[in-house]
């Protein structure tokens, strides 16, 4: 019997330590998961921050482009209104070019119309002037009225000269103008993208974590 009672003590401690075991295994497994959720959380963090930082990354670099777009339509701008402002005072000087030639045309006309007026009678005696003293005066008439004629039309032909350099020009600056707005319309679509990519960049990241979870 007291041997008996020995086992069944035996038989007792060793279901105690059994449970003991049991109990202790339980509580490994239940700590590993916990060391290996915190192990995924702790991945999950990094994750997300490697590709918010890469976002970030983006954003500035996304930035920096648009500040360079900016840059690229003001001077695009810049240029545009320096041309128009050229492209005004080109045209004024075209509209008083284009006047001056009419009124010089004139002026020609008239001046060419223009007869000498030379008296063969004194004023005063009546008395007939000698030709010699007549023709004097016609030939002094003439050589002034040739000398003006010909004052008009060199002025009148420098005056041309500068109207058509006018319209070449004009041309020149017409295309350039052209230019000059297809960058500006360039400049513009440049900076529309780059907006959109700073605002895509804006947009805080998030991960698949569906395997992790």
């Amino acid at each position: 019997p007291d041997i008996d009672k020995m086992i069944e003590v035996v038989k007792a401690e060793i279901n105690e330590l059994n449970a003991l075991v049991d109990d202790l295994s339980h509580k490994a497994d239940v700590n590993n998961f916990n060391q290996r959720a915190r192990e995924l959380d702790v991945r999950k963090n990094e994750i997300f921050n490697n590709a918010n930082a890469e976002r970030l990354e983006g954003q500035r670099k996304a930035h920096e482009a648009l500040d360079a777009a900016n840059n690229e339509l003001l001077n695009a701008r810049r240029e545009l209104n320096k041309i128009e402002a050229s492209g005004s005072n080109l045209n004024q000087a075209y509209l008083n070019a284009s006047a001056l030639i009419k009124r010089l045309t004139a002026e020609l006309e008239d001046l060419k119309k223009d007869k000498a007026v030379i008296r063969e009678k004194c004023p005063t005696c009546w008395q007939m002037i000698p030709a010699d003293q007549v023709q004097e005066a016609k030939d002094n008439w003439q050589k002034n009225h040739d000398a003006r004629v010909k004052e008009l039309e060199d002025r009148l032909r420098a005056v041309q000269t500068q109207f058509d350099g006018y319209k070449t020009e004009g041309k020149a600056l017409g295309k350039q103008k052209k230019d000059a707005e297809k960058k500006v319309s360039d400049a513009e679509s440049k900076v529309a993208a780059c907006k959109a990519h700073v605002e895509e960049y804006s947009i805080p990241v998030t991960p698949d974590f569906t395997e992790i979870d």
